[in-house]
């Protein structure tokens, strides 16, 4: 089952900061990032004190090196918080998973927002809950 497609310049929630030049240099190549068909898809956004990551799609395998990318520039943003948005991840493999509980080493706070019902579940089966809050 194909992700629906991301709308480009939707608006979001969260306050945007001025990226410097180098920021948007090493963001340019990740943002919006998708794959043919909108198989999977990846939008981070950075402000102040925390970050988001929207994930959609298929966050498999294949998807798992520009997660892991995407996630390596979060963390050196230094956010106090990281919001990854799950709600139209069709599927999240544990790697991906794993990556995540990994990031939450390097920021305080890590919140698996909109998380299906059977994504959360398996989030809950490999204990990923005990480093990430699931929202």
């Amino acid at each position: 089952m194909a992700a629906p497609p991301i709308p480009r310049g939707a608006p979001h929630d969260i306050d945007r900061v001025e990226l410097s030049e180098e920021e948007r240099q090493r963001f340019s190549a990740l943002i919006q990032w998708s794959y043919p068909d909108d198989w999977f898809a990846a939008e981070p956004h950075v402000d102040q004190d925390a970050a988001t990551l929207v994930l959609r799609g298929e966050i498999d395998a294949i998807a798992l090196p520009e997660v892991r990318s995407l996630l390596d520039l979060l963390v050196d943003s230094h956010p106090l918080k990281l919001r990854i948005d799950l709600a139209d991840a069709a599927f999240v493999s544990v790697s991906a998973m794993l990556c995540m509980v990994d990031t939450a080493r390097h920021i305080p706070q890590v919140v698996i927002e909109r998380p299906s019902t059977t994504v959360r579940r398996i989030f809950e089966l490999v204990d990923a809950d005990r480093r990430l809050t699931l929202a």
